[in-house]
């Protein structure tokens, strides 16, 4: 899978799970920028992430998942090419 789907991807998922545009979802994109960001919607965003993409994070890397640049980098390394 390429890299601009999985960005693509990744932005629709937290869109959707976030309730937000996708236009809210720039590249600096964290809980600390999305006000909706919170610790539920964290887990809800990360299995959602795990089932689209059909791999699994372990509990450190759930906790590292803070942004949309982590989020992207951790799925890109599980994500075969």
């Amino acid at each position: 899978m390429d890299t601009i789907t999985i960005h693509n991807t990744i932005i629709e998922v937290m869109a959707a799970i976030l309730d937000v545009s996708r236009d809210q979802i720039g590249d600096d994109a964290s809980m600390d920028t999305i006000k909706a960001w919170d610790s539920l919607k964290h887990m809800k965003l990360v299995m959602t992430l795990e089932q689209e993409f059909g791999i699994e994070f372990d509990d450190q890397e759930v906790v590292d998942l803070l942004s949309l640049r982590l989020i992207e980098l951790a799925v890109r390394a599980k994500v075969p090419a």
